[in-house]
């Protein structure tokens, strides 16, 4: 028999706002719009955050919420950290706002940004790579009666 050393442990993930600075930073390469970013923080009784980033013309704005209390103070006490990683990271300013709750406030708040833009919108389950989203379409237009009687119906 021989001894086999377990595997070394992974790496701690780091401060909450790097690990959210790393699921964030390479959106400044993406086109600008409105990105939306689940990240599961470490350690794990810290939750899922929804991120809903806006980035136009170098600048961000970012909305973040986290479904459990650990997770919203941990956001309120990386705050400043997070903006200075931004901001270092090549955002030229970078504004963040901390929701309470889930993330579907901020996804309502941004969705009219979203309207008409071609938005670049972005989901993720926190890892690096993300899924593009579905472009939002606009509701279908009513059925409309023409003056013979027949349905017109437009594609």
């Amino acid at each position: 028999m021989s001894d086999i050393a377990p595997p070394p442990a992974p790496p701690l993930p780091g401060p909450v706002a790097h690990q959210l600075a790393t699921r964030i930073t390479p959106l400044r390469l993406d086109a600008d719009g409105v990105h939306r970013l689940t990240v599961n923080l470490h350690p794990v009784d810290l939750g899922p955050v929804q991120v809903v980033a806006e980035i136009r013309n170098g600048e961000i704005n970012l909305q973040l919420s986290s479904s459990t209390e650990a997770g919203h103070d941990s956001l309120r006490d990386a705050l400043d950290e997070l903006r200075r990683d931004l901001q270092d990271s090549g955002f030229t300013n970078a504004n963040l706002d901390l929701r309470q709750g889930g993330g579907d406030q901020a996804r309502q708040q941004f969705a009219f940004m979203n309207q008409g833009q071609g938005g670049g919108g972005r989901t993720g389950g926190g890892s690096a790579a993300g899924t593009t989203a579905p472009a939002e379409t606009a509701p279908p237009e009513p059925a409309r009666v023409v003056e013979d009687g027949r349905l017109d119906t437009q594609a």
